[in-house]
């Protein structure tokens, strides 16, 4: 999956294709959600991957869907199991599905899940400094956080053991 999760989603018709939702981990979590399953020509929104306080933030632009736009919540593209040295990191734990291709990875893989987080909210302030600039659904996001002013920046993290921490950067 892509590391800005989509709230949106679809479905090739092309089975056996690792790119057939587009990178949308909505898709892959219907059963689960009680969400219709993705189907071919027709776009799903799972409401569940919104965050409330970010809608009324977004920016006014028309998405383009399956890849321009907004997300809520944000993957980190690596876990590093053994900071500060960064010699055991997974890589894509949620998978990928192309440029490269990843297969997810197993949950016990990530040996410190309380302190590695799984998701955040998602906006410009936080792309950037995380050093990316060319994702597909960048301008579909806020520009700052939602819960916060820009200094300290106060997002919601969501843990690898499945907890939720509402964490401030420094000042």
């Amino acid at each position: 999956c892509w590391t800005g999760m989509f709230y949106t989603y679809t479905d090739s018709g092309v089975a056996g294709d690792p790119n057939r939702y587009n990178g949308s981990l909505a898709a892959y979590l219907t059963s689960y959600l009680a969400y219709p399953a993705p189907k071919p020509l027709t776009l799903n929104t799972a409401i569940v991957a919104i965050c409330p306080a970010q809608k009324f933030k977004l920016p006014n632009l028309a998405p383009a869907p399956p890849l321009s736009v907004p997300v809520s919540y944000f993957s980190q593209s690596t876990v590093t199991n053994d900071p500060p040295t960064g010699n055991d990191v997974v890589v894509f734990p949620f998978g990928r599905p192309n440029t490269p291709f990843a297969q997810n990875k197993k949950h016990l893989s990530i040996r410190r899940p309380s302190d590695s987080w799984a998701m955040t909210d998602c906006d410009q302030q936080l792309l950037t400094s995380l050093g990316i600039g060319g994702a597909t659904y960048q301008s579909y996001v806020p520009l700052l956080p939602v819960h916060s002013g820009k200094s300290p920046a106060r997002r919601n993290y969501l843990y690898y053991d499945w907890s939720v921490r509402s964490v401030s950067t420094p000042q």
